[in-house]
């Protein structure tokens, strides 16, 4: 019987909607990503394309090294076994296309006896599915990859720890939760079953069929977390990660069914996946001139290679999403245990002729609306500001609803110190997944609104539930509604950033008082040096340049200039600092602005201007 026609019967077996399973027979082993025979056009594109010769070497090295090391071992870091399961991803994952592209039995035989050691493993931990979510992709691609040298043995031994340590699991509400969301868990998870799914296809159809037709059921909500233009609200590190499994899913599907089975277009229209294609660009905007990113949410500031966006290039037909990635080069790999694919997709296209972008400006709503323009795309003294909106209670938010973000002359002027590691909060019993409007994680510095470029009242957070939009732009400029997190205190308060005449950086508060008297805090975070240069100025120092940033409050309004630490010292009042002996220290970071009183029903316009000394 075909193994379309048996899909089909397992899915009336199994009371399994029809349309839900919409798959073809897959294809023979190897089946996953890379074809058989298709090695010969990646090495023809390795011969052709410096670039991809570079990566080849960089892949071939690491597996040279690690011929010599001992194989993974089981290892929690707090209540993450995530780092151990990266590792088995990269090493068979390597392993195989070294294999595959060099023929070396070395890189085949060390791959086997990885996937022996976790295969060993009591379990993949469970109870933070990720882990088990990239373990089962790991043991599911090397199963394909390297099917004719297992033994009918071997072969059983890995679908029965597949099954166990992964489908079993997967079965558990509320282990599976992940199945209920859209956020990365959705794409890294479902990713990692259905590869383990696809490989044993052939032998263990009942089970295979069930993953997959959850797959395709589930991973749909991923897809609607992306707006219509692009944004991920996540911000710049989970696209990294949610979007590169996502892929990692399509491509899938797509190499062994030769379809994304109607996740980015149905037959009668419907484009689910047109924001995650759309996303493309929304992440070669996050790419700074000075070769950052904008560090929202919980994201890193440094930015690394998304190479992932070589299959965006390819399903978009815009390679120039390509062209922050290549200027980047090897340096640094966006979620590295995944490269391969970039030779896999780059040899599918020519990457030496590609054009900078043409587009200066981009705007998006969803979750998380951002406004983003830049100057340029040759230099890293090109202009580049950014202005979000959003919902501090969103996945991985940060309280800098009506921030700002700003670039010029190859220094990061408002800057934004992006996300703390985990386990250095989570060691030391803080409560960073608390959501709630009192919950712990808003006393973390980074995460708070304490370290953001937004204005503050009574030192008090704003509130998390209340969603900020983009309002009016235009060519260099935009407007925030922003009242809506101190929405009991103040009328008013739009927020307007803008560039002037001469490049200068602009942000206009217009605030109308509620009841009470207020005390209100207007904030730069920047990697300048700060000083307080005057009543109603601050000088910032960077890289040879100075600008001032000067605060303007018509009526003869008095206004408190200061420069505020940003580093934990012993004896410090989390009162008055909002730092903790838990906060990690920022060095080369400054934070200064001006503080001022606004009177009851009060209408008052705060202009701050950050001008280049020229």
């Amino acid at each position: 019987m075909g193994n379309c026609r048996l899909l089909w019967l397992l899915a009336a077996l199994l009371a399994l909607p029809m349309g839900a399973v919409n798959a073809p027979d897959p294809g023979p082993h190897p089946r996953l990503l890379l074809g058989a025979g298709e090695e010969d056009r990646v090495r023809q594109a390795i011969e052709a394309q410096p670039i991809l010769r570079q990566a080849d070497s960089l892949i071939l090295s690491y597996c040279d090294a690690l011929l010599e090391k001992p194989v993974l071992e089981r290892v929690l870091v707090g209540r993450r076994m995530l780092n151990t399961s990266r590792e088995a991803v990269k090493r068979i994952f390597w392993l195989g296309y070294a294999w595959r592209i060099h023929g070396t039995q070395a890189y085949a035989d060390r791959a086997l006896q990885e996937m022996e050691a976790v295969c060993r493993f009591r379990d993949w931990n469970p109870s933070h599915f990720l882990d088990t979510g990239e373990m089962a992709l790991a043991v599911g691609l090397g199963y394909d990859w390297f099917y004719p040298l297992l033994s009918p043995e071997k072969r059983e031994s890995f679908c029965q720890a597949l099954r166990e340590k992964a489908f079993t699991p997967a079965k558990d509400d509320k282990l599976a939760w992940f199945y209920e969301s859209g956020i990365n868990w959705n794409p890294v998870c479902n990713a990692g079953l259905l590869y383990a799914a696809l490989a044993i296809w052939d032998e263990h159809p009942f089970d295979a069929a069930f993953v997959v037709k959850r797959c395709l059921e589930t991973n749909p909500l991923a897809l609607k977390e992306y707006s219509e233009e692009g944004s991920y609200p996540e911000g710049y590190n989970y696209w990294g990660y949610g979007t590169s499994f996502q892929i990692m899913l399509l491509a899938a599907l797509q190499s062994a069914f030769g379809s994304d089975c109607g996740l980015l277009a149905t037959d009668d229209g419907q484009e689910p996946g047109k924001g995650l294609l759309a996303s493309a660009v929304f992440m070669q905007m996050m790419s700074t001139p000075t070769g950052r990113c904008w560090s929202f949410y919980d994201a890193y500031p440094r930015s690394n290679m998304q190479y992932m966006q070589a299959w965006m290039a390819r399903q978009t037909g815009d390679p120039s999403v390509l062209w922050p990635e290549l200027r980047k080069g090897l340096r640094g790999l966006n979620e590295e245990r995944l490269f391969p694919m970039f030779l896999i997709e780059g040899s599918r296209m020519d990457l030496s002729g590609i054009a900078p972008p043409r587009r200066h400006q981009y705007q998006s709503g969803g979750t998380t609306p951002v406004w983003i323009y830049r100057s340029g795309w040759d230099s890293p003294d090109d202009i580049y500001l950014g202005v979000k909106g959003g919902l501090a209670s969103s996945s991985h938010a940060h309280q800098d609803i009506g921030s700002f973000f700003f670039e010029a002359d190859g220094v990061t002027w408002a800057a934004d110190l992006g996300m703390q590691n985990y386990n250095s909060l989570e060691s030391k019993g803080v409560d960073l997944w608390n959501m709630k409007q009192a919950g712990q994680r808003w006393d973390v510095f980074r995460i708070g609104p304490w370290s953001h470029n937004i204005l503050t009242l009574d030192g008090r957070a704003p509130s998390i539930h209340q969603k900020v939009e983009i309002g009016r732009t235009w060519d260099k400029g935009v407007e925030l509604d922003v009242q809506m997190p101190y929405w009991d205190a103040l009328r008013t308060h739009l927020r307007r950033v803008w560039l002037d005449e001469n490049d200068d950086l602009v942000v206009e508060d217009i605030l109308e008082g509620g009841d009470s008297l207020h005390t209100l805090r207007w904030a730069l975070c920047s990697e300048a040096a700060a000083t307080v240069d005057g009543p109603d100025e601050i000088r910032l120092e960077a890289g040879g340049h100075v600008r001032i940033l000067r605060a303007e409050l018509p009526g003869g309004r008095d206004l408190q200039p200061a420069v505020w630490p940003v580093t934990w010292e012993e004896g410090m009042d989390p009162a008055v600092t909002h730092l903790h002996d838990y906060d990690a220290p920022n060095p080369g970071i400054s934070l200064s602005g001006f503080t001022f009183t606004l009177k009851p029903h009060e209408k008052v316009t705060l202009r701050v201007r950050l001008a280049k000394i020229r």
